[in-house]
């Protein structure tokens, strides 16, 4: 009976170490008015439109299929709700070692601008998959947050480079809660 117990048990954590985001870290849930989406994301032979207003989307079975040394161009599109700008980077595990943000795994696109999604505003980046990636499937998790580092705000609001929070930090203080969306999804490195 203890054996059993045991299996049961392992196979309950097994389980729960296996849901989404694991084994990558959480993204702080907004407060779903902060929630400011992610509209399209288009990553070599997959494309991506979201209508979900959680934090963090998992669209982890959406798969890019990349191959080693070659050049993809990363586009996105979303909804800034008025004049304001969002910070929008990409983390590859390209290393497969569960962390987002090692060297040479963030890739900031710039800044998306006033814009509600629909008007053909979008961020784009060429990414080059490294000659040294791991085979197979990793994840890739973007991230959109707010940011005033373009006006004239002194000191401005800057958006945090970190790949398991939307947070920036308002006129140079501590860290917030900001206003944006993550979203994953998978690469296939063939």
């Amino acid at each position: 009976m203890k054996k059993i117990t045991f299996a049961i048990a392992l196979l309950t954590l097994g389980l729960q170490a296996q849901t989404f985001p694991g084994p990558y870290c959480d993204v702080e849930e907004l407060n779903p008015f902060f929630v400011e989406e992610i509209l399209t994301v288009d990553f070599a032979d997959a494309s991506i439109e979201n209508s979900d207003y959680s934090t963090l989307v998992d669209e982890t079975a959406t798969i890019a299929n990349v191959a080693l040394d070659e050049t993809y161009t990363l586009t996105l599109t979303g909804n800034t709700y008025g004049p304001f700008d969002a910070n929008i980077v990409a983390f590859i595990d390209w290393n497969q070692n569960d962390i987002l943000d090692d060297e040479g795994e963030v890739y900031e696109l710039g800044l998306l601008s006033n814009t509600d999604g629909a008007d053909g505003v979008s961020v784009a980046l060429d990414i080059t998959v490294p000659t040294d990636a791991v085979l197979g499937e990793t994840r890739i998790r973007i991230t959109k947050t707010y940011t005033d580092d373009g006006t004239d705000i002194n000191p401005p609001s800057t958006a945090v480079v970190d790949p398991c929070g939307i947070v920036f930090n308002p006129f140079g203080q501590e860290t917030e809660p900001g206003y944006g969306q993550a979203l994953d999804f998978t690469l296939d490195v063939g």
